[in-house]
This record gives structure tokens, sequence and C-alpha cells, in this order.
């Protein structure tokens, strides 16, 4: 009798440590906090190499002006025309003068020049080097500017997350089942008894209507609502898994 109270010990307390370790509620939770750890790492990475490649902008410019003023302004050399020999010609026969009959004075039309094309000086060559650094500089800032608004964009979605999914949390708390779930969180159509396939089948639509990608040019709110519902519906299938297992 004391042996089989032993070993029925023994299979609730392996039950409990399989139900902690199928938490699907804990391992949110630990996702979460390495995903905030790894965007705060990738964080600092970028700033570090915004900053390496101002820095290295920077001192480019700076060697680029001293070489300039150490070279001073260009001198182009003179060149000297070239002589062509001259022709020798042979002296030619005289042909006696052929008349030909006058023609009526028209008027003469104007012939029109060629435009000139402006040659390119040294303030032109100023000028689209001034251009280029300033093109450099405001795509510099646009990239400062870039990078400083997905820093808000995240951290306004870190400090939505805690308050977001609890709720999403108890939404679907509220289901007694998965296909439930399905049914009434999703409108999907199923069969009264529908097969593990059918299931699998709606719960990939479903995961494809949350994907991140089409909350793009949502709002915030909603995209953190989104990948919250995400990874809930995610951990209630592999708990649907796992009961139809036992």
């Amino acid at each position: 009798m004391a042996r089989r109270l032993r070993e029925s010990k023994a299979k609730v307390a392996g039950l409990k440590k399989t139900v902690e370790e199928e938490n699907p509620w804990k391992k949110a939770h630990d996702e979460q906090k390495r995903q905030a750890e790894w965007e705060s790492l990738r964080r600092q990475t970028a700033e570090a190499c915004q900053r390496e490649a101002e820095s290295r902008l920077k001192a480019q410019q700076a060697a680029q002006e001293e070489a300039a003023k150490a070279a001073g302004p260009r001198r182009s050399p003179r060149r000297s025309p070239r002589r062509t020999p001259r022709k020798t010609t042979k002296p030619t026969p005289s042909k006696p003068a052929r008349v030909t009959p006058s023609k009526p004075a028209t008027r003469s039309t104007p012939s029109k020049a060629p435009k000139a094309t402006p040659k390119k000086t040294k303030i032109d060559a100023v000028q689209t080097q001034a251009d280029r650094e300033a093109a450099r500089r405001q795509a510099a800032i646009e990239r400062q500017q870039a990078a400083e608004a997905q820093e808000r964009d995240d951290n306004a979605r870190a400090a939505l997350r805690p308050k977001v999914a609890p709720v999403v949390k108890a939404r679907l708390q509220r289901y007694h089942s998965f296909v439930h779930l399905l049914q009434e969180e999703f409108n999907v159509r199923l069969k009264t008894s529908p097969s593990d396939a059918d299931i699998h089948k709606a719960h990939v639509r479903c995961l494809a209507k949350l994907h991140p990608d089409k909350y793009r040019q949502s709002s915030i709110q909603e995209q953190v609502e989104a990948e919250e519902m995400y990874k809930a519906l995610g951990n209630v299938y592999d708990m649907h898994k796992a009961r139809r297992r036992w």
C-alpha cells in the first residue's frame, strides 16, 4: 500500500513538472524578455556604427580640405601650337574663263551661328563639390532622423506590450476550446468534428491575417496587439496539440 502511494505521488509530481515546463505563458514571458534584450543590443550596435561613420566622414572631409589647401589652385600648362608643313602645289595650265548667264538676285537668309557651350571654370568645380558635400550632410541627417524615429517606435512598443499582453490573454481564455476560438474570434468555418489537418490549415490562415507585415502602415497600438495575438495564438495551438497527444 505504501509503495503504491509513493508511485502515485511520483506520477503526480512528474505531471506537475511537465505542465510547468509546457506553460505557454511562461515561455511567452521568457521570449519577450529575450526579444527586449536583443532589441536593446541592436540599438546600441546601430548607434555605435553611426557614430563611427560620422567620425570617418569628418576625418575624410578634414583630410580633403588640408590636401586642397596644400596643393593650391591648379594651372594647366600652356601648349605650343603645332606647325604644319606647307604643301607644295604644282602650277596648272590656265583655262579659258567660262561665261555663265546671270541669275536674278535672291534674298539671302542669315545663317544661324552654332550656340557656344559654356566652359567649366574653377568656380563651377567648387560649386559642384559644395553640392556634393551638402548632399552627403543631408543624407547623414536623414539617416539619423530615421534611426531616432525607429528608436521612438521601439520604445513605444516596449511600453505598450505589458498593457496589451494581459488583455489578449484574458480575451483568449474566454473560449473553452481551440476550435471554438477560431470560430468565434476569426470567423473560421469548420466541421462539427474537424480533423487535425483542418485545424492546422485554419490556424495557418489566422496567423497569416495577423502577420506583422500586414500592419506596417497601421498605428503602433494595432501593431502591438497583432504581435501579441500572433504569439498567444501560437501558444494556444501548442497547448491544443499537447492535449490531443494525451
